[in-house]
C-alpha cells in the first residue's frame, strides 16, 4: 500500500496527453478502494528521435543544438510544452507536480544523456511555479474535482485479448478528441464500473473495446436502456450498439494533418451530441479546452490554449508543433447565476447572463492557461476577528472572513495573501499564500518569547477580486507581564 501513486508522461508530440495519462492514474487511486493521493510528473526532455531526429546527407534537417550537442539523444522540451503541462496538471486536483531531467533543465557538466538545449525553458518553469503555483497552491490542494457526467472505459479485457490500452503513454487519440469537444471524461476501469456502475453518467466512451466481458456488456446495455449515450469506436464488440461512433484514429507522424483530424473529429461528435447533451462549461474555440472543478456552490474553471505551430526549435523536423498561437473565445457555463473572477488578473469579469448560462471572453496567449472562479454571491470585503493582544511567548488567534453584501461568508475556496509585520516592519512568521475555505481562514501565530514587542499589523489580499483587510495587534513583554 501507498499513499501516492504518480506517473510520468512525455510531451511530444502534444502537451494535452499529460491528462489523460493523469486521469488513468486517478482510476487507479479510486479503484484501491482506499485513499491514495495523486502526482504527475512531466519529463523535461523529449526523445530526438520523436521530436528532432537525427540524419545525415540529403535526408539532413539542421538543430539549433547542433553546434553544441549534435549527437543528444534527449533534448530539453519546448517551454509552451511545459506551461501546457503545467495547466493541464493543475486543472485537477493532484497533490504535487514532478519533474524529471534536471540536466535538460538547467546547464551540467554535460555528461548526462538528458542534454540541456533549451535555455529559456528553465525561466518559464520559474514564472510557472513562483507566479501561478504559489499564490493558488494551496487553494488548489482544496478543490475536489466537479463529478463527471462522461465516462471513459480503460479496458483491461480488451489489452488482453485485443492488445488494445495505453500502456501509460499510447493511443490518446480519442481521449484527446473527447478533450476538443469540450468534455470532461472520467477514465473508469471495468471493476469500477461493476461495483459502482454508471449512473451517474450520460456519456459512456467505448474506445478500443473489442473484447468485454459479459457482466460489463449487461451494464452498458443497462445504461443505454435509461438513456445513457454510449460513443464507440470501429473496434467496440458487436454484443454493444454505440449510439455515436467516433472514427478510429491512429496517428500518421504528421502532425499537423493529425491534429487537424482531431479537431475535425472533435466536431464531428459534437454536433452529433448536440441537443442530446448539455455540456456544464465549453469554450466556442475547440483549440481552447476547459476543465472544471467546484468546491460547494463555486466552480474553479480552467482553460488552456492548444493552438500551435511549427517553430524553429524543433518544427522544422515535422514531429512537434512546438510553438503555441493566441487564441480567443467565449467561455460558457451551465448555471443561472454567479460572479466570475480571473485568479491571475485578481479581478472580477463581466459575465452575460442567458437562457440560464452565463458567458465571458476569453483572451489567451501561446499555450497559455487561466483560471476563473464562479461564485453564487460577490465578494464585498475582508474581515479579520480575535484578540488585540498576546503576550510574547503566547499563540494569538485570528479569523479571516471573506463577505458578501448581506455580511456572509462567500462558500468557496479562496486564494489570499497574509502579510504579517513586527513593529519594524519585518515580514513575520506564517506570513505567505492560503486558501480560505468557504471563505474562512483561521489562523493561529505562534509568537515567540524573544518576538519584538509592540504593534503588529496583519495585511489580507484576497486573489479573487483584489479586496484587502487589515488589523492588529499588540506584543507584550514577557518580561513586564511576568512581573505583573
Amino acid at each position: 500500500e501507498v499513499d501516492v501513486i504518480s506517473q510520468w508522461t512525455y510531451t511530444e508530440p502534444s502537451a494535452l496527453r499529460v491528462g489523460y495519462f493523469c486521469d488513468e492514474v486517478f482510476a487507479m487511486a479510486a479503484a484501491s478502494g482506499k485513499p491514495q493521493d495523486v502526482m504527475k510528473m512531466t519529463q523535461l526532455f523529449w526523445y530526438r528521435s520523436s521530436s528532432a531526429p537525427k540524419k545525415t546527407g540529403q535526408e539532413f534537417i539542421a538543430s539549433p543544438f547542433d553546434d553544441h550537442d549534435p549527437d543528444a539523444a534527449y533534448i530539453s522540451i519546448a517551454p509552451t510544452h511545459l506551461r501546457s503541462a503545467f495547466w493541464n496538471k493543475i486543472a485537477r486536483p493532484v497533490t504535487g507536480l514532478m519533474y524529471h531531467g534536471w540536466s535538460s533543465l538547467v546547464p551540467t557538466d554535460g555528461t548526462h544523456a538528458y542534454k540541456y538545449t533549451q535555455p529559456d525553458l528553465q525561466t518559464e518553469f520559474k514564472r510557472l511555479h513562483r507566479d501561478i503555483l504559489k499564490p493558488l497552491g494551496p487553494t488548489l490542494l482544496k478543490v475536489p474535482d466537479r463529478q463527471a457526467d462522461v465516462a471513459y472505459l480503460d479496458s483491461f479485457t480488451s489489452q488482453i485479448f485485443a492488445g488494445r490500452g495505453s500502456y501509460g503513454y499510447y493511443h490518446d487519440e480519442a481521449y484527446l478528441t473527447l478533450i476538443h469537444a469540450q468534455l470532461q471524461p472520467e477514465v473508469i476501469f471495468e471493476q469500477t464500473l461493476l461495483k459502482k456502475g454508471l449512473d451517474q453518467y450520460k456519456l459512456l466512451v467505448l474506445a478500443d473495446c473489442d473484447v468485454l466481458t459479459r457482466s460489463v456488456v449487461d451494464q452498458v446495455l443497462a445504461f443505454q436502456q435509461r438513456g445513457g449515450i454510449v460513443i464507440g469506436d470501429p473496434n467496440l464488440t458487436p454484443a454493444i450498439k454505440a449510439d455515436i461512433v467516433l472514427p478510429k484514429f491512429v496517428r500518421s507522424k504528421r502532425t499537423q494533418e493529425d491534429q487537424k483530424t482531431i479537431l475535425q473529429h472533435a466536431a464531428q461528435l459534437k454536433s452529433a451530441l448536440a441537443g442530446r447533451y448539455e455540456w456544464y462549461a465549453q469554450c466556442t474555440t475547440p483549440e481552447i479546452v476547459t476543465r472544471t472543478r467546484a468546491a460547494g456552490k463555486s466552480d474553479y474553471v480552467f482553460v488552456v490554449n492548444d493552438r500551435r505551430e511549427f517553430g524553429t526549435y524543433v518544427g522544422q523536423h515535422g514531429l512537434v508543433m512546438e510553438d503555441g498561437l493566441p487564441a480567443e473565445g467565449t467561455l460558457t457555463v451551465s448555471r443561472d447565476s454567479g460572479h466570475v473572477y480571473d485568479l491571475q488578473a485578481t479581478r472580477e469579469i463581466s459575465a452575460q447572463k442567458t437562457d440560464n448560462k452565463l458567458s465571458w471572453p476569453v483572451q489567451l496567449g501561446p499555450c497559455e492557461g487561466r483560471l476563473f472562479l464562479v461564485t453564487p454571491t460577490p465578494i464585498s470585503s475582508v474581515q479579520i476577528t480575535g484578540k488585540e493582544s498576546t503576550p510574547a511567548g503566547k499563540p494569538i488567534e485570528l479569523l479571516v472572513s471573506i463577505l458578501d453584501p448581506m455580511s456572509k461568508t462567500v462558500p468557496a475556496v479562496i486564494p489570499l495573501e497574509v502579510k504579517i509585520t513586527d513593529p519594524a516592519g519585518r515580514v513575520a512568521e506564517f506570513s505567505g499564500y492560503y486558501g480560505a475555505e468557504q471563505g474562512q481562514l483561521p489562523l493561529k501565530l505562534d509568537i515567540a518569547s524573544n518576538d519584538r514587542p509592540g504593534m503588529w499589523k496583519v495585511h489580507i489580499r484576497e486573489l479573487a477580486s483584489g479586496q484587502t483587510g487589515v488589523a492588529y495587534f499588540r506584543v507584550l513583554d514577557a518580561a513586564a507581564e511576568n512581573e505583573k
